[in-house]
């Protein structure tokens, strides 16, 4: 009798332990993970007429879905003309309703979306010649389990006014 009360609860006790186990790896899972997003994701932009369009390439065989640059509250223009000088520039604000729009990009797809603001809504530009404008997108992204914010991806066109 003592040993089959002593292997009910030598069972018990590893029951107890398989479940913290599993508690602990559902735990785990939610955790974010830094990596470097420019392993898994191109950022680009081009301009069409007055139209900016922000390219986002995957690099992986692995589905991505990663914030929609039209919408990321930390994407910002600056203008600078070619000798240095800063011309005004505008921190686009953030559609709040919109703010965790995510884009699901295939593996080595590319995507393209239209930014909502022209350049001439954005810049009042005065002196015509050559500048360069450059782009800072922050945002998410999600691979199979892993969630990360990304500090920054950057990308410049040449203008001319």
């Amino acid at each position: 009798m003592k040993r089959f009360v002593f292997f009910i609860k030598l069972a018990f006790c590893f029951f107890i332990s398989c479940k913290a186990i599993k508690r602990n790896e559902k735990q785990e899972v939610g955790i974010e993970k830094k990596i470097k997003v420019e392993d898994f994701i191109t950022f680009g932009c081009r301009i069409n007429d007055d139209s900016i369009y922000f390219i986002l390439k995957n690099n992986t065989s692995k589905v991505l879905r990663i914030s929609n640059p039209k919408y990321w509250s930390f994407i910002q223009s600056n203008l600078y003309s070619q000798n240095e000088v800063l011309v005004p520039s505008i921190k686009v604000k953030p559609y709040i309703g919109l703010r965790d729009n995510m884009l699901i990009i295939e593996p080595y797809q590319k995507i393209e979306t239209k930014f909502d603001y022209t350049i001439s809504q954005l810049y009042k530009v005065k002196l015509k010649g050559n500048y360069t404008l450059n782009f800072i997108y922050r945002g998410k992204i999600k691979i199979k389990s892993i969630n990360s914010n990304f500090e920054t991806l950057s990308n410049s066109v040449l203008l001319e006014f």
